[in-house]
Formats: structure tokens, sequence, C-alpha cells
């Protein structure tokens, strides 16, 4: 179930961050809708409120809580290292600095 809620997480922050401004344009290749950041964000909130519950159900709550915040921290981190690393978000070098 840990791992289920891992998944969720993982989900939840690509759906969070791929309607971010900064990365909308590597992951989506144009600017999102207003329908899309909606629903985009929508579903991010759900699969943590998910993640959350997976947790609470095998841990409980107090252990469930503490065991979500430790499965976020490795989603949003595979997360953050995928946008910033991979091939589509690279910019020309030099490109922004002056």
């Amino acid at each position: 179930m840990i791992w289920l809620a891992l998944v969720f997480s993982l989900a939840g922050f690509l759906c969070l961050a791929i309607v971010m401004d900064r990365h909308a344009d590597d992951a989506l290749g144009r600017e999102p809708t207003r329908r899309d950041r909606w629903l985009a964000r929508g579903a991010g909130s759900l699969l943590l409120a998910l993640a959350l519950a997976a947790c609470i159900a095998v841990e409980g709550v107090s252990i469930g809580i503490t065991a979500w915040l430790g499965v976020m921290t490795p989603a949003a981190l595979l997360i953050g290292l995928g946008f910033t690393f991979l091939p589509g978000g690279q910019k020309p070098a030099g490109r922004g600095r002056r």
C-alpha cells in the first residue's frame, strides 16, 4: 500500500508540475488553458489525498501522516529532477544568461 501511495504521489506531483508556467511549455508544448490548469490541479490534489488515504489505511493516522510526508519527499524530488535534467527541458546553452 505504501508503494501505491508513492505512485499516487508521483502522479499527483506530475499533474501539478505540468501546468506550472515554467514546465508547461516543456511538458505540453503549449501554454495550458485555464481549464487545463484547473483540471490538472484538481487531479493532482486528489491524487495526493489518495496517497494520504493509502498511508493512513496501512499505518493509522499518526504514523500514516508521517509516512505520507516520507513518501511525498522522494516523489517530489524525482519529478523536480526529471523536469530539470530530462532532455525535453534543456535550453540552448548561453540563452537567458548575460
